[in-house]
């Protein structure tokens, strides 16, 4: 979430932790999958509060196992655990980013060819039946291992071929079986034209049986585990966001919401006081998705007074760190596609501002571009080309480059190299009258 120069000026100021306690969180943040997501979440958690009070990381208190807070400040003391929830298991058994991706492949193939067009496609559904203990809606899709098979058969190859043939009118692939009922329509035109339609199938139907819940009785045994808690001091659970739709949704019909849930679970907790969900969020506009912020939510049913004592903590101590740049889902896919080059580990920044007599680019693109790491292609992905049009058209003006400097992006992984143009250059340009006074 946050950009990987953030973070790391939060592990040089983390005075509430070990040596040990360092090393273990480390390790989990340079991983590539979803544990670097919850240690960053942690991370996140223990430099806010630290900012509003006291923290102590997994405290002993003589029990079992470890929390992860033990927090104190002129009004409020508890302990709480943090948990990062997403919706990864939902995703492996209705695989529809795997249809997605192969579909993608076969647009991809086809525009080599000089077709041009892209797939559309419907995916069926068993709704969820409380009554039969079925819970979640399920899309009829094969598990990923069989897609091949039962998805990318001799029909769908003829399919394709049909597209071949025709490659200017719309085509349209029925699969129906017990396994796959999925319906793809390739329509002719831009190669990104693609849209998915199915059922939500990560929603909760009841209050029980979903991924926020089942976090919150995990965590509930294992604070009844960590040993007795000093007088006055509460117990709760810290929800961030891993990738989980719930976090997010609205009830509906046959649809539950988080508020529901937390109430259910906390009327019947004799170890939680309270809970609160950590998020990114964007405001969005008319014109952009807006800046991000981290916000906090927070249910206590026996302890009413606590929420804005909670609120105000919360507010105070995330408004101390960085703005995030990404929220959990787009942190973990992008973890999950820049896999080991470290170059893309911190993104890009694609421009600043740009006046008639000034632009700000990327410096990192620029120096890996200079170095050969990246091509002119990537380049251009990276640098829009209204900037580039912009430097050229200075350029063939013959105007001097009067300065260049670096300007740091605050809270982002990347610099600004900051050109300012001057006058006429007669290095490249005609000679001409001077002015004289």
């Amino acid at each position: 979430m946050l950009a990987r120069r953030s973070l790391q000026t939060l592990l040089e100021r983390s005075d509430y932790l070990n040596d040990e306690q360092l090393q273990r969180l480390i390790a989990r943040l340079n991983r590539r999958n979803s544990e670097a997501i919850e240690a960053e979440w942690e991370l996140i958690t223990l430099a806010a509060l630290s900012a509003v009070g006291q923290v102590e990381h997994e405290p002993t208190l003589g029990g079992s196992s470890r929390l992860d807070i033990r927090f104190r400040s002129d009004t409020l003391c508890f302990v709480a655990d943090v948990v990062s929830v997403s919706d990864e298991n939902d995703h492996r058994l209705n695989p529809v980013k795997e249809i997605r991706a192969a579909l993608s492949r076969c647009a991809e193939r086809l525009h080599k060819r000089g077709i041009r067009g892209g797939f559309d496609f419907r995916v069926g559904a068993i709704e969820p039946r409380l009554q039969r203990r079925e819970y979640k809606t399920k899309l009829i899709l094969p598990q990923a291992h069989k897609i091949k098979s039962l998805v990318f058969d001799n029909r769908f190859r003829q399919f394709l071929a049909a597209i071949h043939q025709q490659p200017f009118q719309a085509h349209q692939h029925i699969i129906d079986k017990p396994e796959v009922s999925l319906s793809i329509l390739f329509n002719p035109g831009p190669i990104n034209m693609r849209c998915v339609f199915h059922p939500p199938y990560s929603l909760p139907h009841d209050t029980t049986h979903n991924v926020v819940r089942q976090a919150l009785e995990r965590k509930a045994d294992q604070i009844k585990q960590a040993g007795p808690r000093k007088s006055g001091e509460l117990a709760g659970v810290i929800i961030c966001d891993g990738g989980c739709q719930m976090l997010r949704s609205f009830g509906s019909v046959d649809v539950v919401t988080l508020d529901q849930v937390m109430k259910d679970f906390l009327r019947g907790s004799n170890s939680i006081d309270f809970v609160i969900v950590v998020d990114v969020f964007a405001q969005p506009t008319l014109l952009h998705e807006g800046v991000r912020g981290f916000v906090a939510r927070i249910w206590s049913t026996g302890w009413p007074d606590l929420i804005p004592k909670l609120e105000g903590v919360f507010r105070a101590g995330l408004s101390t760190l960085s703005k995030p740049i990404e929220n959990a889902t787009n942190t973990l896919n992008y973890l999950n596609w820049a896999g080991n080059a470290k170059r893309l580990w911190g993104k890009y920044r694609g421009s600043g501002y740009m006046t008639d007599n000034s632009i700000e680019i990327s410096a990192r693109a620029v120096m890996d571009f200079l170095a050969g790491r990246i091509d002119r292609t990537e380049f251009e992905r990276i640098v829009p080309i209204d900037w580039l049009a912009h430097l050229r058209r200075c350029l063939e003006q013959g105007r001097r480059i009067d300065d260049v400097l670096v300007k740091p992006w605050v809270g982002e992984d990347d610099d600004a190299l900051v050109i300012k143009f001057g006058d006429i250059d007669a290095a490249v340009s005609p000679f001409r009258v001077p002015e004289r006074l």
